[in-house]
């Protein structure tokens, strides 16, 4: 046996028996050069029509309707080779009315096996896409939607009853069911709610032997199991953990009275590993864990720990015996009850469980640790106490075992801590960064909306072909202004001093910034903020791509961080730059008003938000006065402009 693709493949999941030939179908007349989708559809087309005129007088001529099929079959093989010779035609393929033909023949009650093998073998190939090539993964997966769409997986499906016995209509069937669900997951659930399926994988799964269908539908329930929440817990009820208990049950102990060829090591080990992954997704389900229980599968996990040969699923038994004793009171007395109980609770060295390839060493620890808290907790009192007994063995090996493991285990979430903080930082200051390019281009857009007719007809056009609206960018305007300030500035001058601004955030993330207004030396803006309020103020300049109300609400959550936090103070100081200075423009009557909204720092959200909404009329329809911003003499917060 063999996984399907390649080793990191979730292909793998399917095994293909090695004995799986294709029939050679010799090729078609040299005369039909097939070197492009029209001609290959003409030509199916031409054979598809002898066929079915053949098919209507079988009785009658049946060497001619075997000839016509023949005919139908070799063209059917161009198929398979046309997405290898022609892998630019891969996805005008696809699209061809000659699928939707071939779905029709497979319904037909008079389709042959033969027929119907190869019609499934070609779904097979055209649903295994080429990673090496760019796009087929995407076309495949929209090949797919349009399968199920037209419900050809109902018919692939119905072929397993079809042809009983026939393993050449069943391993393609089964397989382009499984790729269909690896590229499109949400076909697991409606594969699942076929009760014809599960009932057909069930009893395969339950034959006495191994042979190779039976192995090739573990791989499909895996498919089936991974991919589908929905399934693992319709499939538990229908007693799929019984049947994979006993699964793994044969080979843990093959009976050795059946007349039956032994599996490979490769074959049994990959067999085992799949059942765990199988029996695993069940477990997630609580429903699923009393029927693990009845079904003995506390004692077989008992068992494949012990023993030396199968140390490559140790990982997935000890998952599999916590997951159960955590929930389940009675897992938790048949283990204790086990003769074998604290020897697989703690084995011999701590240091040589054995490795696992779907367990790294970490995950195993937290699994045996996760169990042994769980039956202190599950467990009653005389058995608790032989089982605290235990760490007192070996001159207390096992709790320094256990410290060791505690040390570890707290620096790495110490280091997780750190490394999430600096991302967090890394990720916001590179959102600024995107952001003040975004606020850019809007600025731009807005000096363009404002041209002739044409060129804004051009940009609202492309605005609408993106989903955005002409409010959109007028957000990202105000927000920018507002950010920045730069109110009657160029275009490249508020870039400046946006850049300027990020990265003074940058190389001060944890200093103050003075701002000191050379135009007026006797006053200056004190900003009393606490060390958290310069994420508030990096997050208020960020926020491009929120409405004006949502700057409003950051501005205001600003002001309570100032008005709590008295006593920390934060200078800013506005060099004297002749080419950029900060003007707020507005009618005489906002100084007036900003003066009343600084001072009455008790009142309102609401009443704030009103103050706010006025202040920005004011500089909408006032853009040749000043504004004057004087916050009145207070000891432990004073806030001036001078502009």
């Amino acid at each position: 046996m063999e996984g399907s693709g390649a080793p990191d493949s979730p292909f793998r999941c399917i095994i293909v028996p090695r004995s799986r030939l294709l029939l050679e179908i010799p090729a078609l007349p040299e005369i039909l050069v097939l070197e492009n989708p029209e001609q290959l559809q003409t030509c199916f087309q031409e054979f598809l029509d002898d066929y079915t005129r053949a098919r209507q007088n079988k009785s009658s001529d049946p060497r001619k309707f075997a000839d016509c099929e023949g005919n139908l079959i070799r063209v059917l093989s161009r198929f398979r080779t046309f997405k290898f010779e022609f892998p630019e035609f891969y996805s005008p393929v696809l699209k061809l009315p000659a699928i939707q033909s071939m779905i029709s023949l497979l319904e037909d009650d008079e389709c042959g096996s033969l027929l119907a093998s190869y019609i499934l073998i070609t779904f097979e190939k055209l649903t295994d896409p080429d990673i090496l090539i760019y796009d087929q993964h995407e076309e495949a997966t929209v090949f797919v939607k349009s399968l199920v769409k037209s419900e050809a997986l109902n018919v692939f499906v119905s072929t397993l009853d079809k042809f009983p016995g026939y393993d050449d209509v069943y391993f393609p069937a089964l397989q382009t069911i499984a790729q269909m669900i690896f590229l499109h997951p949400y076909v697991a659930d409606t594969a699942g709610k076929h009760t014809h399926l599960m009932e057909w994988v069930f009893k395969a799964l339950g034959a006495p032997e191994w042979d190779e269908l039976k192995q090739y539908v573990v791989g499909l329930l895996d498919t089936l199991l991974m991919s589908s929440k929905e399934n693992r817990l319709q499939f538990g009820k229908s007693g799929a953990v019984t049947l994979v208990v006993n699964a793994l049950t044969s080979l843990e102990s093959p009976n050795e009275e059946q007349e039956e060829a032994p599996l490979d090591y490769e074959d049994e080990e990959y067999l085992v590993e799949t059942l765990f992954s199988c029996l695993l997704f069940l477990l997630e389900c609580p429903e699923n864990i009393v029927s693990f229980v009845d079904a003995e599968g506390v004692e077989l996990m008992i068992k494949f720990i012990q023993q030396e040969e199968f140390g490559y699923c140790y990982g997935s038994a000890i998952e599999a015996l916590d997951i159960a004793v955590k929930v389940c009171q009675s897992a938790s007395e048949k283990f204790v009850k086990h003769a074998l109980a604290w020897n697989t609770a703690f084995p011999p060295s701590m240091d040589k469980i054995p490795p696992s390839v779907t367990h790294v060493k970490e995950k195993t620890e937290a699994r045996h640790i996760s169990l042994i808290a769980s039956l202190t907790g599950g467990i009653a009192k005389t058995e608790k106490g032989i089982l605290l007994k235990k760490f007192e063995e070996d001159d207390f090996e096992r709790i320094t075992w256990l410290m060791e493991l505690y040390r570890g285990y707290s620096e790495e979430v110490e280091a997780m801590a750190n490394r999430l903080e600096d991302e967090e930082y890394e990720l916001c200051m590179e959102k600024l960064r995107y952001e003040s390019t975004v606020q850019s281009i809007a600025v731009i857009l807005g000096y363009l909306l404002s041209e002739d007719p044409t060129t804004r007809n051009k940009i609202e056009n492309r605005l609408t072909h993106h989903n955005l609206k002409k409010k959109h960018v007028q957000d990202f305007i105000l927000v920018y202004r507002d950010s920045i300030g730069n109110a009657g500035e160029s275009v490249e001058s508020a870039e400046t001093v946006m850049v300027e601004s990020t990265d003074s955030l940058e190389e001060n993330s944890k200093q103050g910034m003075e701002l000191d207004v050379k135009e007026n030396p006797e006053k200056r803006m004190e900003l009393d903020v606490k060390e958290s309020a310069k994420t508030v103020m990096e997050e208020s300049t960020g926020n491009a791509g929120e409405s004006a109300e949502s700057a409003k609400t950051v501005m205001e959550e600003s002001t309570d961080s100032l008005e709590e936090n008295s006593k920390q103070g934060m200078e800013l100081d506005v060099k004297e730059n002749p080419d950029k200075r900060m003007e707020l423009d507005v009618k005489e009557s906002a100084k007036t008003v900003m003066e009343e909204s600084t001072g009455n720092a008790g009142e309102s959200v609401e009443s704030a938000k009103t103050v706010m909404g006025e202040s920005t009329d004011s500089l909408e329809e006032n853009p040749d006065k000043r504004m004057e911003l004087d916050v009145k003499e207070n000891p432990d917060k004073r806030m001036v402009l001078d502009v």
